[in-house]
């Protein structure tokens, strides 16, 4: 049955087969109630995870994985596979809806939807603690990037304010079927308070403004927020930033520092 299925590039389909790595895997997540699986696949790392976890939600887009999936994923009746695309799914309501408020989110993430799919996972589900995801090097590379360096960027200072970021395997190409033109690495999320709490509307505002020509200067680079240039000044004065620095020489909580003194909250 796996021999007749065509594996489809528009899916970014490149599955994983080696049973050591995928219990590596999953075994990078901490015990818990329930894990979402995004992209289930041919069904390896869902079974994986069904060793571990009472309850697993594998999401697949792929139609025509049914076949397969029912096959390997025989037995596993605390499984509860649905064909749906994750980009528009609530995760937290749908896992709510399975009886489980907390979950660990794994992915092996098709590239083309990488960063969409780990913002949206990030950004908008509170009930995901512990993230694993596996992503291009080149992204990982940015997700635990330092300030100052290229590979620091908006994507980084997102993530990065939520959640402890660790670089946990790295996956050759020739671990994948078909294997793709790039090495992958498997990165672990650890949700955790921003140091500095802020809005989290006027914290991506900010962040995006800044990062929307990296080449200007910090002040020009925020004349996109559409905020009138003198409160751009008090608001760069306020925190002690140099408007002539440039976004990728920020930390984390002097973003968060920024968007507050941009976007002060309405006194009530």
């Amino acid at each position: 049955m796996q021999r007749s299925f065509r594996h489809k590039k528009k899916f970014g389909q490149n599955f994983l087969t080696d049973p050591a790595l995928l219990d590596k895997i999953a075994r990078l997540c901490p015990p818990g109630p329930a894990a979402l699986e995004i992209g289930a696949g041919a069904g390896a790392l869902t079974r994986a995870l069904a060793n571990r976890f009472p309850l697993v939600a594998a999401l697949e887009i792929d139609r025509d994985l049914a076949p397969l999936l029912e096959a390997n994923l025989a037995g596993c009746d605390h499984v509860h596979l649905a064909f749906a695309d994750a980009r528009k799914l609530d995760f937290d309501a749908y896992m709510a809806d399975l009886g489980a408020s907390q979950y660990a989110i794994v992915a092996n993430l098709p590239y083309y939807i990488t960063t969409p799919l780990l913002m949206q996972a990030v950004e908008e589900n509170q009930g995901a603690e512990d993230m694993i995801f596996m992503v291009q090097k080149e992204v990982a590379d940015r997700l635990a990037a330092q300030p100052g360096s290229k590979s620091y960027g908006a994507v980084t200072v997102a993530v990065q304010y939520r959640c402890q970021v660790d670089l946990a395997l790295q996956v050759g190409r020739k671990a994948f079927t078909p294997p793709p033109e790039v090495d992958s690495t498997v990165v672990r999320l650890k949700r955790r308070p921003p140091e500095i709490p802020t809005d989290p509307t006027a914290f991506r505002q900010t962040v995006r403004a800044a990062f929307s020509q990296r080449r200007k200067t910090l002040r020009n680079s925020l004349k996109a927020t559409s905020l009138a240039a003198d409160h751009l000044d008090r608001a760069l004065a306020a925190c002690a930033i140099d408007p002539t620095r440039r976004a990728e020489t920020l930390s984390v909580n002097e973003f968060a520092q920024l968007s507050k003194a941009l976007y002060p909250p309405e006194k009530g």
